[in-house]
């Protein structure tokens, strides 16, 4: 009887394994058709197939990257944008993404320059946003560590000079490594908080409440914007902030944004 249930448990493990393995094949079988198709300059065939991939249930920053190529080549903004965006949420440092990015978004109608900010805090932000949550866990990692050789300084060295040197890097290591700890983990929670979007619409009105009469602002596609709240009987209450139009809150469409 064990011999029979030990055939079976294998057989099931073969029927789950299959399908992966299948998955896995057709995917990579995909990719490839799409990046020939991009290099031949199909591009529309080559979104097809970028997506056929996404259907599969894989997400990677260059799979995402690829789309916006793909999409940025056939001059759609919007999508291309939005795969942009969706590569740098995979991979925050990937270089490529953000300078097409930017390019995408010197195409878009809406120049929306954001608010003005001193350079400190201009590089303390890039700084934040490069660096994934797994890097600002493992900095604060490689901190402790030197911290805690700050601290043998202290604890084992005879001379007064090092022990002072040893307590006090060690206690600016440890302060820095609680911080990069702190800033991990709100990386953490804002990812799932966070909730922005990608106007897809050529043109949509930004008004005063649901279904409201005044407008307050008109945008284009490929413009990023704040999801405020979710969507409720087919609006979505979005947020934006710039130089030249100052802090906008109104409602736009659902069908017109597509959420990052």
């Amino acid at each position: 009887m064990r011999i029979w249930r030990f055939i079976g448990l294998c057989l099931s493990l073969a029927f789950l394994w299959l399908p992966l393995q299948a998955d896995e094949g057709e995917a990579s079988f995909l990719w490839q058709k799409a990046n020939q198709a991009y290099e031949q300059g199909a591009f529309p065939q080559a979104i097809q197939l970028y997506d056929s991939i996404l259907s599969l249930g894989y997400e990677a920053a260059d799979l995402h990257y690829n789309l916006g190529n793909a999409h940025f080549k056939a001059k759609q903004v919007a999508p291309s944008i939005f795969h942009y965006e969706k590569a740098l949420q995979l991979e925050p440092g990937h270089a490529d993404a953000r300078v097409n990015l930017k390019q995408a978004n010197q195409r878009v109608m809406d120049n929306i320059d954001p608010m003005p900010e001193l350079l400190f805090l201009s590089w303390i932000k890039k700084t934040y946003y490069r660096l994934t949550e797994s890097n600002w866990a493992t900095l604060a990692l490689i901190l402790l560590w030197i911290a805690l050789g700050g601290g043998s300084l202290f604890l084992f060295s005879q001379s007064p000079l090092w022990k002072r040197i040893g307590f006090f890097s060690g206690l600016v290591l440890l302060s820095l490594s609680v911080s990069a700890l702190l800033i991990s983990l709100s990386k953490r929670t804002q990812a799932a908080d966070a909730q922005e979007g990608i106007i897809f619409a050529q043109n949509t009105y930004v008004k005063n409440a649901p279904n409201g009469e005044t407008n307050l602002l008109v945008l284009h596609e490929g413009v990023k914007v704040e999801v405020v709240e979710a969507a409720t009987d087919g609006w979505v209450k979005i947020r934006l902030e710039g130089i030249k139009v100052g802090e906008v809150v109104g409602f736009i469409p659902q069908k017109d944004i597509q959420g990052l």
